[in-house]
This record gives structure tokens, sequence and C-alpha cells, in this order.
């Protein structure tokens, strides 16, 4: 009988592994990307142009051609019959005609995290296509925030976290007090009206730092050091998608004491059903734990300097969406029991797991890098669809909350 081989594995060999992967990601990249060295933002038809702002396409070519008109004239590409126009032209149509509500004068944006216990929900992708339909659907202006360590939604960007993101790029030299505050970050993007705060894997550094201030210093609001950052940020844009890591850690914990609204995705199936009650749970323990019951630290919770008690805590929203869905029965029973745990908070729009999501984020991209299917044209739209419907309730959202602030302000 032959001996087995027994195969020990040093940290040479980690490190080899580290280099020959990283390799190929590179590789792939470039691939990927092909012919530019970056992301590109999609041209629009005037049939898609109309689409978008419900109008008829021989109005938008009206629009287009007339004499000492304000609007973009667009192109028509060598032998195509078709007007097309860039994402910066796209969105001048979609300032003039954009019937929503606008922020009002003084306001400032609202701060959304979108988060979920266990990764595979869609979340990022959910992230990154919200923002852009905003800029698309609503003329807002948007800040995307990259608060995972894996910095998927940085990839979703164009960029690649190990090799064009460094450490001082990210929100980590705001956490550490080295910066006032949060725009040496930001970063312009491929897509008009949308900014990125980018992450690489220094953020996993939140969690050693910030529990270490705290056992030195007792006073220190760990929970708060971001907000008032992404307050000041807030006053810049329309809204602020923070794309929260897969876990409920210190960095985490921050963005959520921070928003305004919260979006979690969570496919149906027992598996992610189970994580969501334990996610809420958790965020409900961490809250009571500040709060205590001792006088000493009900005087330690209280407001300051633009940070609200932990007790007075209030979002605007609180949105749970069916995602990845399936045509399949048990995805049926397992909506009905999210719709029992959540009630209100269950929205009617599901996002449908689809290959069309494969076929195109295969490239980076989401559904509105693309002005036409890869494969199924039954799909994509099915897809799109849903998605434009996801934007819509947090554009509504936007509104509302804006509504309110005018109100109390105005009383």
């Amino acid at each position: 009988m032959a001996k087995s081989t027994i195969t020990n594995y040093d940290l040479e060999h980690i490190g080899e592994l580290s280099v020959s992967s990283s390799q190929v990601l590179d590789a792939v990249r470039t691939k990927l990307l092909e012919p530019e060295p970056r992301k590109q933002a999609p041209s629009f038809s005037s049939a898609h142009l109309a689409n978008l702002l419900n109008l008829d396409r021989r109005r938008i070519n009206q629009l287009a051609s007339k004499d000492g008109n304000s609007l973009p004239e667009g192109e028509i590409p060598e032998g195509s019959n078709a007007r097309h126009f860039t994402l910066a032209e796209t969105l001048a149509y979609v300032q003039k005609f954009n019937p929503r509500p606008r922020r009002p004068e003084g306001e400032r944006g609202r701060i959304i995290c979108t988060t979920v216990f266990k990764g595979g929900t869609g979340k990022t992708t959910s992230s990154f296509c919200i923002a852009q339909g905003l800029t698309l659907r609503g003329a807002r202006k948007v800040l995307l925030l990259d608060a995972d360590p894996q910095g998927t939604l940085t990839q979703l960007a164009g960029l690649a976290p190990d090799v064009d993101i460094d450490d001082e790029s990210t929100v980590m030299p705001y956490l550490y007090g080295d910066q006032p505050d949060l725009r040496y970050a930001v970063k312009k993007t491929y897509w008009e009206n949308l900014d990125l705060i980018p992450a690489n894997i220094s953020l996993y550094g939140a969690d050693f730092y910030l529990p270490a201030k705290y056992s030195k210093d007792r006073s220190f609001k760990f929970w708060a050091a971001m907000h008032r950052g992404l307050m000041d940020l807030a006053k810049d844009y329309d809204a602020i998608i923070i794309d929260c890591p897969p876990s409920l850690n210190y960095l985490t914990f921050n963005m959520i004491f921070s928003a305004d609204g919260i979006i979690m995705p969570i496919p149906p199936n027992s598996v992610d059903f189970a994580s969501s009650t334990q996610f809420w749970r958790l965020v409900y323990q961490m809250f009571e734990g500040i709060l205590g019951s001792t006088p000493a630290q009900a005087e330690y919770d209280a407001a300051e300097d633009g940070i609200p008690a932990v007790k007075d805590k209030k979002f605007d929203f609180i949105s749970v969406v069916p995602s990845r869905v399936k045509p399949k029965e048990m995805s049926t029973l397992i909506t009905g029991w999210m719709a029992k745990a959540f009630g209100e908070h269950l929205t009617t729009i599901s996002i449908p797991e689809s290959a069309a999501v494969d076929n195109f984020s295969f490239g980076l991209m989401t559904v509105y890098d693309q002005t036409k299917a890869i494969g199924s044209n039954a799909a994509f739209r099915k897809y799109k669809d849903r998605m434009d419907e996801l934007v819509d309730h947090v554009d509504l959202q936007l509104i509302r909350a804006w509504g309110k602030d005018w109100e109390m302000n105005n009383e």
C-alpha cells in the first residue's frame, strides 16, 4: 500500500500565493476594461433618453436640433440613424425635465446605509445601482462611501483597492484624527454627479483603533466617531450611500448611528432570514449597551456638539428588500415570514435573481452601465424595472425627509 504524501505549506508559500493571485487579478481587470484603462460611462440613444424622461423620441430630436437651444445636441455616429448623448449630456436633459422636488436650500442630504449580516445578498450592487439611478432619475448629486475593507464597491467604480487606493484615501485618517473632515477622501468617478470615498483593507484597523481608544478614554464616543464628518459632507450631496461590510463591527455601527435610513437586502431563504433577525437583535443590544442604566452612563450619552444622544436616535426609514428572489414556492413562503417579521418595513419591491446580473457583473458593470441587454432582453428588462422601482422608493424617502425638515424649520 502506497504511503500518502503529507504536504505542509509555510509562510513563504502563502506569500507566493499572494503574488500569483494578485498578478492574475490585475490581468483580469486589464482585460475586462479594454480598450480603456478605466471604466467609461455609457452613451444614451435618443430612444433611451426619451424613455428616461417619459417624453416622445421625436420631442428629444426636436429639442436637440433646435437652433438657439441650450440643451446638448448629442451626435449621430457614423453608420447610425440614432442620435446619441453622453452621460453628462443626458443629465442636462434630466436636470431640465426632471419633475421631482429638489432638495430645499439649507437642507442637508440624507445618509443611507445598505447593511446586512452576511454576504451574497446583492447589497453592494444595490448600493451602486441606487446611487447611479438617483443621478439618472432624480438629477441627484450622490456620494458613495465604501465602508467594506474588501472594497467591492470601489471595484465597481473602476478602481482596484489594492493598487489604486492607499490608506490615506480612505476614511481612516479622519477616524484617527489626522484630517479635520472627510473631503480629502472624496474622488470623482467615471459617472457624472457620482463621487466616491473608496476602501481598502486598512479599514480593518477601525476594529482595533476604536475599542483601544475607548479603553484608554471612557468619555470617547466610539459609536459616533464618524458622525460629524458625515453630517458635514451631507451638506454637499443629496444622498450619501454607505455600503457597509456584511458584519456588525465598530465601523458598521458608526455608519448606522449616523444614518438617516437603512436598506437591508435579504434573499428569501431560511439562512439569510435567520441572519437578518440576528442582525437587528445585535444592533438593539449595542444601543442598549451604550445607554446603560446608571446616571453616570446617562450623562455620558448626553447630546454634544451636534452628536445626538443614543436614546434620541431616530431613522427616517428602514426598508427591507427581498433580493435575489427565485421563482420558487419556498421563496414565497419565506417572503411571508419576512412580512410577519418586518411588517411595514418590508418593501413590495423584489429584486430577482437573474442571469442578466451575472452577464454584466462579470465586467464590473451594473444594469445602469448597460443601455442594452447582454443575453436575454426579458431578463435584463425585468431586473432593471425592479431596480428602477427601488431607486424610486429611495428617492421618495429623500423627498419625504426633506419635507419633514422643511416643516419643522418653518413652524
